[in-house]
């Protein structure tokens, strides 16, 4: 079973990013647009994980806690920072010092359990969209000139976070919730 575990976005701060696809759908060409279902804010992905693991993984990420964490969609990034643009997503504003210590203590439960740990620093994004092929540099600032006018957008507090289940299908990835962790 494939697995990640995410932040689930409540239905204002959907609404508001499909607000914002609608207005980048037109200059992003090709670019698949993230689905509604789909939008969240992953935390980690695990990858590939048997099925016998997930009583220990969900066992493990119980003890993970912290309390609620106040976030906001606050502004849009392109992925990578240089050179051609891959992803176009929702970057975070609010409480990120708890969300970095929580996704380090999601992350330290993860290589105690034999997953990998993740080479680069981890940057809270919402996926918007998703360019193949990729879309030329000036996408940057084709982005932040459409979607200024847009920020900041709702304030919303994560009380949980979700170990999902990620199955590919042709007509997308489809997300089932196995467990959800308070914090």
């Amino acid at each position: 079973m494939r697995l990640f575990l995410a932040i689930e976005l409540p239905r204002e701060v959907k609404e508001h990013l499909a607000a914002l696809q609608r207005v980048l759908e037109p200059q992003l060409g090709s670019a698949s647009i993230t689905r509604d279902h789909a939008l969240h804010a992953t935390l980690k992905f695990l990858g590939e994980v048997d099925p016998s693991q997930l009583e220990p993984i969900t066992e493990s990420l119980a003890a993970v806690s912290g309390g609620a964490i106040e976030l906001t969609v606050a502004h849009a990034e392109c992925f990578p920072e240089r050179g051609s643009v891959r992803i176009v997503a929702a970057g975070f504003g609010g409480d990120l010092k708890r969300l970095k210590a929580l996704h380090g203590a999601i992350e330290q439960r993860a290589v105690y359990l034999g997953f990998r740990r993740e080479d680069r620093p981890y940057r809270a994004h919402v996926t918007l969209a998703r360019a193949r092929p990729v879309l030329p540099p000036a996408t940057r600032k084709i982005v932040s000139d459409l979607t200024a006018p847009l920020w900041p957008g709702p304030t919303f507090t994560a009380g949980a976070f979700v170990l999902f289940q990620s199955r590919l299908t042709p007509q997308g990835s489809q997300y089932t919730k196995l467990h959800e962790f308070p914090l």
